[in-house]
């Protein structure tokens, strides 16, 4: 479903649902969004049980730099024993450079368990232009797309260079998503 005006894109995803049904039995959540900390997002994933959020304005804190570098930003806002739950990552590794990437999945490994879902999106075609995009969820099946396309995801990610950087988590279900983008959901790889 996609319904468009000026200043607002709706548009339904098929990996939401399940990433808030897994976390159903939880008592309370962890959750990371690595964006600002929109009160709809907050109110739909809380709306059956306690949750505490982690919120990391990646967007502004690896444009500010526009190389696509990104210094240490987790250890400043989430205490060492903390697992999440849920990760959004939104749009925000298209702004970083493989290096900051790679620098971002390091920080964010030990804050992962067994039960961490990440939900994000990832360039469909590399070849093709990318506008970033800020998203927040209007229902267990929808994000709203909004504030425009001002930027240009400058270091837009395939799903392969999602793997290579964060060795430990799998592509669960990838879904091809508007705006030259897969929706992706990912977890930890299972050892043997």
């Amino acid at each position: 479903m996609k319904v468009s005006n000026e200043q607002t894109d709706f548009i339904g995803s098929t990996l939401l649902p399940t990433v808030l049904a897994h976390t159903g039995s939880r008592r309370e959540l962890r959750v990371l969004d690595l964006g600002v900390g929109v009160g709809q997002t907050i109110e739909i994933v809380s709306a059956e049980r306690p949750c505490q959020f982690f919120f990391a304005d990646v967007g502004r804190h690896v444009r500010s730099s526009y190389d696509g570098s990104s210094p240490g930003l987790l250890p400043f806002i989430v205490p060492n024993d903390v697992k999440f739950d849920i990760c959004f990552f939104w749009d925000y590794l298209n702004l970083m450079n493989d290096q900051a990437m790679q620098q971002f999945a390091a920080e964010i490994d030990g804050y992962l368990s067994e039960e961490t879902l990440v939900h994000g999106f990832l360039a469909a075609d590399q070849r093709l232009p990318m506008p970033y995009r800020q998203y927040k969820l209007v229902s267990n099946n929808t994000v709203e797309h909004v504030n425009g396309d001002r930027f240009i995801a400058r270091f837009p990610k395939s799903r392969q260079d999602f793997e290579r950087a964060f060795p430990r988590l799998k592509c669960e279900n990838v879904v091809l998503f508007p705006g030259n983008r897969q929706e992706i959901l990912a977890s930890m790889k299972v050892e043997n």
